[in-house]
């Protein structure tokens, strides 16, 4: 994999390249403040389809340079929205908001920036990473912190070519279900494997990195490296989420009049064992999505995933299937053509916009359906599927208050495949929804934001999920388990086995004291409630902490 994708590298870079940025990390509340302008002019933006992420900065700065409210009112929250996008991008945009007075001539001459340099055919950016979070778990009297550390940076060389890169060094003292997620699975969320310490706590490390570049102007970009990438218009995804550890991959993105059309080949781990001495092996992800602007405000998106392992039964791993890296071609018949046993996903994703207020979306993604199976409504094992739909309120009930409800589904053995290596993980995580299989889950959101600094967030999770006893295998988990011994052909039902109910209640209060810094404290309860002992437990954990050029963990499920 890595020869194919350092060969196309070099091969792409032998291209003539025009103007290309890095990437807007995702960040949720950057995300929001993006797709909430977007809601209010009713019409899509011309820079972006705002369902595949992260975006490139350059878009991000040309969508606020140019944003147009199309006969609606916005409100001055609005407008400082527009200015935090121009100031985070100001090599992009055309505006001044983002520059200031450098402290000690060095320091800060942007407001985005603790330190920059450019140069006309140059420039970087660079920015500390910092989290530091003290918490106490009231329930379980026990003392809980994050301690991240490191640095960002980012820019362009010859306004040619992109470049970012990101490391930190962590320790956290984690919450109960998440060293019980890492003891079962072998790997923290988002980390991959971690060094424990003490009884409660994780030492890891995190890099991530790439270049991005575009052989056809505005039309065509590339980007090679190590990070994470997320589609769909939701808090969750089943496409492709943000959930797990960052993976080396190609990727090639195509927009051309109201099409979107993106390429993403991947290198993934199988993690085998679990823990600290877990022996690993690569796994491939060949995905493509269509993307499609039927109106201003209505969206429709197609998708095709392969997963595949090339290993023998000698061990010997032949690589990526160069089949695959076609880039216009189904992937289902080249799979026929194989005679291969691959894992094939296939689903449609669509948004509506609408009155400037409303944005209405969903997910369907099919494992496998075979519609007799379908009409007789048996719960035959084999019918497997993921769905999500949800809605978007801005501006709900007073200005600046925005709500947001989502609900997700998937059928039990659904992202399973009878090889464990093609199942859709990557470090023993789901790439898609961190649930898995065999659960459904209701999720609301409040996002308020009263004043230019202060934000309160809340949010409200529901989920039941049907868990395994011993060695049954009731299709929830994808992690560790094949669809090969499932318990049962027909009568399958959604959250079937041990039935587990948990409930999840954050709020926090957020002041943005300069740009990217935070501070913050925040209330989460979290109780769960199961036919197996071990997973009846509740929390209440309260929590203070210093947030700087870093987004927050998205660790709630």
């Amino acid at each position: 994999m890595k020869k194919v994708l350092f060969f196309l590298t070099l091969s792409a870079l032998g291209l003539k390249v025009n103007a290309q940025s890095a990437l807007l990390p995702y960040d949720e509340e950057d995300y929001q403040r993006i797709q909430r302008l977007e809601i209010k002019t009713n019409h899509f933006s011309p820079y972006f389809h705002s369902a595949v992420g992260p975006y490139s900065r350059k878009a991000v700065a040309m969508f606020a340079d140019s944003f147009q409210i199309q006969g609606r009112p916005i409100t001055f929250r609005d407008f400082q929205y527009l200015n935090y996008l121009q100031a985070d991008n100001p090599e992009w945009s055309k505006s001044e908001t983002g520059k200031r007075k450098p402290i000690l001539h060095f320091f800060f001459p942007q407001k985005s920036a603790f330190l920059f340099h450019e140069q006309s055919d140059f420039a970087v950016r660079l920015n500390p990473i910092l989290y530091l979070q003290a918490g106490r778990d009231l329930d379980r009297s026990e003392n809980l912190y994050i301690n991240t550390r490191g640095v960002e940076v980012h820019g362009h060389l010859g306004k040619r070519l992109g470049f970012y890169t990101y490391i930190t060094e962590n320790q956290t003292a984690a919450p109960h279900y998440l060293r019980q997620w890492t003891s079962y699975v072998g790997s923290y969320p988002s980390a991959g494997l971690t060094k424990s310490f003490k009884d409660n706590a994780y030492d890891f490390f995190q890099a991530r990195g790439y270049i991005t570049f575009s052989p056809i102007k505005d039309i065509v970009s590339l980007q090679f490296g190590h990070d994470r990438n997320f589609i769909g218009d939701g808090y969750r995804s089943f496409i492709l989420s943000d959930f797990g550890k960052e993976y080396l991959f190609l990727k090639a993105n195509t927009k051309i009049w109201r099409f979107n059309y993106q390429n993403l080949f991947a290198e993934m781990i199988d993690q085998q064992t679990g823990g600290e001495s877990s022996r690993v092996r690569k796994k491939y992800i060949a995905l493509h999505h269509l993307s499609y602007n039927i109106l201003d405000n209505l969206n429709v998106g197609i998708f095709e995933t392969i997963v595949f392992d090339r290993t023998d039964s000698n061990g010997v791993n032949s690589g990526f299937e160069p089949n695959y890296l076609n880039p216009i071609i189904f992937y289902r018949s080249v799979e026929h053509g194989l005679n291969s046993s691959d894992n094939a996903l296939l689903g449609i994703n669509a948004k509506w916009n609408f009155l400037g207020h409303f944005s209405l979306y969903g997910q369907l993604t099919l494992d496998e359906l075979k519609i007799d199976e379908y009409r007789n409504n048996q719960g035959w094992w084999a019918n497997k599927y993921g769905a999500q739909i949800g809605v978007k309120i801005i501006d709900a009930l007073v200005q600046n208050l925005d709500l947001q409800y989502e609900f997700n589904t998937a059928r039990p053995y659904t992202f399973m495949h009878f090889k464990q290596t093609q199942n859709y993980t990557h470090y023993r995580t789901p790439i898609g929804h961190p649930l898995g299989a065999n659960f459904r889950e209701h999720i609301a959101l409040l996002t308020y934001r009263p004043t230019k600094r202060i934000g309160f967030y809340a949010t409200y999770m529901h989920s039941q999920k049907g868990l395994d006893r011993d060695t049954l295998n009731w299709g929830g988990d994808i992690m560790r388990k094949t669809y090969n011994d499932r318990v049962q052909e027909y009568g399958n039902t959604i959250a079937q086995g041990e039935k587990t109910t948990v409930n999840i209640v954050e709020l926090r209060l957020s002041y943005q004291f300069a740009h990217r810094m935070f501070v913050e404290c925040s209330w989460l309860y979290r109780s769960s409630q199961s036919s197996l002992p071990a997973y009846t437990h509740t929390s209440s954990i309260l929590n203070l902490g210093l947030r700087v050029n870093l987004a927050r963990p998205r660790n709630l499920f």
